[in-house]
């Protein structure tokens, strides 16, 4: 399977406009849609914007228990409940219900314990460059960007570096790994990325600031290809 860009859909890149944010921590919301193992928060900010959060069953807690792997989401929560919840950014044109974020934890009662503010090497699993993407693209409490920008190099099957457009004529390094890459809603997780995608391939992206070790100067949690009638995001 190779991704081979039409230049007709893409318009010449001759500004930026990428938008820095942080996650969504401690926040209330009203459940709006729930089906088998997954559901939608309807999420209000400050601002009186209305924000679709995608939740999954098994990042539900109640009265501080984690929700069964066997049961039916409906069994446990209805339309209209309120719940509170963390979240992260996530590309609304990837999933099936349009949310622009993804709730690491939802829960009613006391709210479980979270690692967020822990380094990675007191994580429970080994330390290792996964460890720490995984670490950083899912607390809420990071500094996140969202825009458009371009892949600079595939360095294997698994990781590409890509240049985010800051501003115009300023670009910023992303390291990004297969798992945080779609291809028009279908995961890349399982693919050879030399496969897909080349230098100079437009891409929307979602990132957060990386650790000063890294190699860049952000991390990718999710990268997507450029079209450019894609929806305009409300953040």
């Amino acid at each position: 399977m190779a991704w081979i860009q039409d230049l007709d859909l893409c318009s010449p890149m001759t500004g930026a406009n990428t938008k820095g944010f942080l996650g969504i921590n401690n926040a209330s919301g009203i459940v709006s849609e729930v089906f088998h193992r997954q559901g939608v928060i309807t999420y209000i900010d400050g601002d009186e914007q209305e924000h679709r959060v995608l939740f999954l069953a098994s990042k539900l807690f109640l009265s501080g228990k984690r929700m069964s792997s066997k049961q039916n989401l409906q069994m446990r929560l209805d339309v209209e409940d309120k719940v509170q919840f963390d979240a992260v950014p996530c590309e609304q044109l990837e999933n099936d219900s349009s949310c622009s974020w993804f709730a690491t934890v939802v829960w009613k009662g006391t709210k479980p314990y979270t690692d967020y503010d822990e380094p990675v090497s007191l994580l429970e699993e080994p330390w290792d460059l996964m460890a720490e993407i995984k670490h950083l693209s899912n607390n809420p409490k990071s500094l996140f960007i969202r825009g458009q920008g371009q892949i600079l190099q595939i360095l294997n099957g698994e990781f590409g570096v890509a240049l985010a457009a800051m501003k115009p004529n300023s670009w910023e390094s992303i390291l990004f790994h297969r798992s945080a890459c779609f291809l028009f809603k279908l995961n890349l997780a399982s693919h050879d990325l030399t496969k897909i995608f080349k230098e100079g391939d437009r891409i929307r992206f979602i990132a957060v600031r990386a650790s000063k070790h890294l190699i860049t100067q952000w991390v990718a949690s999710q990268i997507s290809v450029f079209v450019s009638n894609e929806l305009d995001y409300n953040l």
